[in-house]
C-alpha cells in the first residue's frame, strides 16, 4: 500500500511539474510579437479592417488578457471598436469530461461607434462577415441541429463602462450617446439548448431633431422574462416606465406601468413638430390585416399614474387608470382625472382591426367648474360659461380623422349646470341686441338641465334654463360643423317684459303666461356667428286681429278703446316702420 501511495505522489508531482513546465513553455513561446503574428493577420483578413492591441498575455491557468484592442473604421482613421481590457478565464479540469467552462469574460471600457452616412450606409456593413453575407442567405443543413459539440458554460460575462455612440447623417435615427454596465451568465447544451440570465444598467443622452432627452434605467433578464425600469427626462417632464416582458422571443406579453410627477401636455403635444421629418417611406408590417398595425399576438397591459399635468393653464391632478391591448383592441378602464375643482371618469374601447377603426365608451363629469375649464380651453372672444357641471355621456363611432369620424359619431347624455353665468356669449349677445335688452348679456342662471343625442353629424338638443328674470327652453339641432337650427322659447319676468314692450314694437302682440312675456326665437347661422329671428307664427292670430282693427279704424275714423294713436301708425310700428 505504501508503495502505491508513493507511486501516486510521484505521479502527482510529475503532473504538476509537467503542467508548470507547459505553462512556462507556453508563455515563453507566445511572446507579444508571436501573439501579434498569430492573431492580427487573420483578424484583419476576416474583418477587412485594421486591428491592433497594446499587449496580450496567455496563461495556462489564468487565461487570456488583451489590453488596448482596437478595430478601425474602413478608412483606417477613426476607431470603430476599442476595448481597454479583455479578460478570458477558464477551467481546465472540465475539459477532461468534454465540457467547456469559462469562469469569466470581462470587457473593460468597450467603445463602439455606429454611423450612417448621407447615402444610407452603416459603417458596420463593410465588416468582412457582414459584407460576405450581404444578399446571401446561409445554407441550412438538413437533419443537423446547430449547437456546440461540447456543453458550454460561462459563469460570468461582465461589461464595465460600455460606451456606444450612434450618429446618423440623414437625421432619421436619433443621435445617441449610451453608457452601460452588464453582467450575464450563460450555458449551452450540446443539443444547442441555451439558458442565460443577467442584468444591466444604462444611461443614454438622445438628440432627435430639436428634442433632447435623457434615458436612465436598469433591467434583468432570463430566457422567459425581462424586467425593466426606465426614467425618461424631456426638458422639464419626467416619465418612468416599469414592468416586465414575458415570452419576448415569441409572442410577447408586456406589462408597462407609467408614472410621472408632472407633465406639461402643451409641450409634449408639440414634440412631433420638433422631430425631423422622415425621408424613408413607412412600410406596413408583414402579417397584419385591416387597420391593426401591431405585431400578431402582442399583448400589453398596465396602469398609469400622473400626479399633476397642465394643459393651456388648466391644472389636472391624480390622473390614473388601467389599460390593456390585446387582439388589436385597446381598452381603457376606470380612468380618472381631477380638474377644475371636480373630476372626470372615463372608459374607452378602440378596435384597430377593422378599417376604419371603431370605438365606444362612456364619460362621467362630476362637479366641474366650467369657469375654470372654459377660461383655459376657449379661445378669446368666443365667450364662456361658468357654473358647476354634472353630465353622463355614452358614445360610439368609427374613424380617426375628424372630417370622417363626425359623420359616424353617435352619443347620448344628460347634463346639469348650476349657479352659473354666460359671459360675452355670442348667441345671447345677438338675442339681447334683437330684443334691445342689455340684461340678457352676461345672463346669470340658477340651473340649465337637459339631454342630447348625436347622430348624422348633428346634436339634437333639449334643455331648460331658469334664472331670476328669464326662463328659456331650447329644442333643436347644433351641427358638429357649428351650424345652428335651434328654436328658443324665452319667458321674461314682468319687469323685463315691460321693458321689452317699450323697446320693441312687436312685444305687445306676444303672449303672456302668469305675467311672464313669451318670446319665441329661432337661432340659425353658426355658433361663431349666430342669427336670431323672432318666430311670430305663434302670434299670427293676434297680429291679424290687431291689423283688422287698425284697418277698420282707418275706414271709420274711429279709434279703438284706449287707443291714443292713429291706427295706421300702429300698423307701421307692428312691422318696425
Amino acid at each position: 500500500m505504501s508503495k502505491i501511495l508513493k507511486a501516486l505522489m510521484v505521479l502527482v508531482v510529475v503532473a504538476i511539474l509537467a503542467v508548470v513546465g507547459l505553462n512556462i513553455a507556453l508563455r515563453t513561446y507566445l511572446n507579444q510579437e508571436r501573439i501579434r503574428s498569430l492573431v492580427i493577420p487573420p483578424a484583419e483578413k476576416g474583418l477587412q479592417r485594421k486591428v491592433s492591441f497594446q499587449e496580450a498575455h496567455v496563461n495556462l491557468f489564468k487565461g487570456v488578457v488583451i489590453r488596448g484592442l482596437t478595430v478601425k473604421e474602413a478608412d483606417g482613421r477613426e476607431d470603430f471598436l476599442r476595448i481597454k481590457e479583455f479578460v478570458l478565464k477558464y477551467r481546465l479540469l472540465p475539459l477532461l469530461k468534454k465540457e467547456i467552462v469559462i469562469s469569466k469574460i470581462l470587457l473593460v471600457d468597450p467603445y463602439v461607434r455606429i454611423y450612417r452616412d448621407a447615402r444610407g450606409h452603416f459603417n458596420y456593413e463593410t465588416l468582412g462577415p457582414l459584407k460576405k453575407e450581404k444578399g446571401r442567405a446561409s445554407p441550412a443543413k438538413k437533419g443537423r441541429k446547430a449547437g456546440s459539440p461540447w456543453p458550454l458554460t460561462i459563469h460570468s460575462i461582465r461589461v464595465k463602462r460600455a460606451h456606444v455612440v450612434v450618429k446618423d447623417a440623414l437625421g432619421e435615427i436619433p443621435d445617441t450617446d449610451l453608457s452601460a454596465n452588464a453582467n450575464v451568465a450563460l450555458s449551452m447544451a450540446a443539443s444547442g439548448a441555451m439558458s442565460f440570465s443577467g442584468k444591466s444598467d444604462f444611461l443614454a443622452n438622445v438628440v432627435y431633431g430639436q428634442e433632447k432627452s435623457q434615458v436612465k434605467g436598469n433591467l434583468s433578464f432570463t430566457p422567459e422574462k425581462l424586467t425593466y425600469k426606465t426614467t425618461i427626462q424631456l426638458e422639464g417632464d419626467t416619465i418612468t416606465l416599469s414592468g416586465q416582458v414575458v415570452n419576448y422571443s415569441a409572442n410577447p406579453s408586456i406589462i408597462l406601468n407609467i408614472f410621472s410627477p408632472l407633465l406639461h401636455l402643451d409641450r409634449l403635444m408639440r414634440v412631433p413638430d420638433r422631430l425631423p421629418k422622415g425621408k424613408t417611406p413607412n412600410k406596413k408590417s408583414p402579417g397584419t390585416k385591416g387597420g391593426n398595425p401591431s405585431p400578431p399576438g402582442l399583448k400589453v397591459k398596465g396602469e398609469y399614474k400622473i400626479r399633476e399635468a397642465t394643459y393651456k393653464g388648466l391644472k389636472m391632478e391624480d390622473l390614473q387608470g388601467n389599460y390593456e391591448f390585446k387582439n388589436g383592441i385597446f381598452t381603457l378602464r376606470d380612468a380618472v382625472v381631477k380638474m377644475a375643482q371636480g373630476a372626470v371618469k372615463k372608459n374607452l374601447q378602440v378596435n384597430l382591426n377593422p378599417t376604419p377603426m371603431t370605438y365606444k365608451g362612456d364619460v362621467r363629469i362630476q362637479d366641474i367648474n366650467m369657469g375654470i375649464l372654459t377660461t383655459a380651453l376657449m379661445a378669446k372672444g368666443k365667450g364662456m360659461v361658468t357654473g358647476r357641471l354634472d353630465s353622463d355621456i355614452t358614445f360610439s363611432g368609427k374613424g380617426a380623422q375628424w372630417e370622417r369620424a363626425k359623420r359616424f359619431l353617435t352619443a347620448k347624455g344628460t347634463f346639469a349646470l348650476k349657479d352659473g353665468q354666460f359671459l360675452d356669449f355670442p348667441a345671447l349677445n345677438k338675442v339681447a341686441g334683437l330684443l334691445n335688452l342689455e340684461e340678457l348679456k352676461n345672463l346669470a342662471f340658477k340651473e340649465i338641465e337637459g339631454n342630447f343625442k348625436v347622430e348624422k353629424g348633428k346634436v339634437l338638443l333639449k334643455s331648460a334654463l331658469t334664472s331670476q328674470d328669464v326662463k328659456m327652453k331650447a329644442q333643436g339641432t347644433v351641427g358638429l360643423d357649428g351650424a345652428l337650427n335651434l328654436p328658443l322659447v324665452l319667458k321674461l319676468s314682468p319687469k323685463l317684459g315691460d321693458k321689452l314692450k317699450k323697446r320693441v314694437s312687436f312685444a305687445r302682440y306676444l303672449a303672456r303666461e302668469k305675467g311672464w312675456t313669451v318670446v319665441p326665437i329661432r337661432l340659425t347661422g353658426s355658433l361663431s356667428s349666430p342669427i336670431p329671428t323672432p318666430e311670430l307664427g305663434n302670434v299670427k292670430g293676434r297680429l291679424q286681429g290687431e291689423a283688422t282693427k287698425a284697418i277698420q279704424g282707418v275706414l271709420t275714423g274711429k279709434k279703438g278703446k284706449g287707443e291714443k294713436e292713429n291706427p295706421l301708425q300702429g300698423i307701421k310700428k307692428l312691422f318696425g316702420k
